[in-house]
């Protein structure tokens, strides 16, 4: 499951959004694909969920398309610390 890292500032410049976390300084401009991950965040924390939901919204795009490019994204949200995994909530 994955979350946003508490201390985010989010400031939208054109298509482009750019995250900052306070405590840390660090700083990420997300192009208009990161956005839209970044915002279906909000509702979707299961990465395959959020693949899963792209495919059928981009059906030109080959599905190892969609999938690397999310991945990329949540990949470099992770590491810069602007994203979190959490184990999965228990039914």
């Amino acid at each position: 499951m994955l979350l946003k890292a508490e201390g985010i500032v989010e400031d939208l410049f054109d298509d482009e959004l750019i995250l900052m976390a306070l405590e840390s300084r660090q700083m990420i401009v997300l192009n208009e694909g990161g956005r839209i991950v970044w915002e279906a965040l909000d509702q979707i924390r299961n990465p395959a969920d959020l693949i899963e939901m792209a495919t059928r919204a981009l059906p030109e795009f080959d599905h190892g398309e969609v999938e690397r490019a999310i991945g990329s994204v949540i990949g470099q949200l992770i590491e810069r610390g602007f994203l979190v995994m959490s184990a999965p909530d228990a039914d």
